[in-house]
C-alpha cells in the first residue's frame, strides 16, 4: 500500500477538525453566552486570538502540499477573521477592532513558520 493511499484518513480526519474548529471560532465570536465570558480586551483577548488562529491556519494547512495552497489558505483565514470582526460589529455594535484583525494574522503567521519548520 502506498504511503499516500495510508494517510488520506488522516487527512480526512484533519480537515474535518479544521472545519470543526472554524465553526467553533464563530460560535465563541458571536454567541451571546459567551460575551460575558471571553475576555474582549487586553493581552488574554490578543493572545487568544493568535493562537487560535495559528491553531486553525496549522489545522487547515494539513491539506495543501505547495506553497501557493498555504499562501491562500492563510489569506483567506485572514478574510475569515475580518468578516468575523464585522459579523460581531453588525450583531453587537461594537467597535470594528483592527487589532484583532492583526493578531489573526500574526498568529497565522505563526503558524506558516511552524509549518514550515516541522516540514
Amino acid at each position: 500500500m502506498s504511503p499516500e493511499i495510508r494517510t488520506r484518513p488522516a487527512l480526512r480526519l484533519a480537515q474535518w477538525l479544521g472545519m470543526a474548529f472554524l465553526a467553533g471560532l464563530v460560535v465563541v465570536s458571536l454567541a451571546p453566552a459567551f460575551k460575558g465570558y471571553v475576555a474582549s480586551r487586553g493581552p488574554i483577548h490578543e493572545a487568544a486570538h493568535v493562537l487560535a488562529f495559528c491553531v486553525a491556519f496549522l489545522l487547515n494547512a494539513t491539506f495543501s502540499r505547495s506553497a501557493r495552497g498555504l499562501v491562500i489558505r492563510a489569506l483567506a483565514l485572514v478574510v475569515f477573521g475580518a468578516i468575523l470582526e464585522l459579523a460581531e460589529k453588525s450583531i453587537y455594535g461594537s467597535q470594528l477592532e483592527y487589532s484583532d484583525i492583526l493578531s489573526d494574522a500574526v498568529g497565522i503567521g505563526i503558524g506558516v513558520l511552524i509549518r514550515k519548520v516541522i516540514q
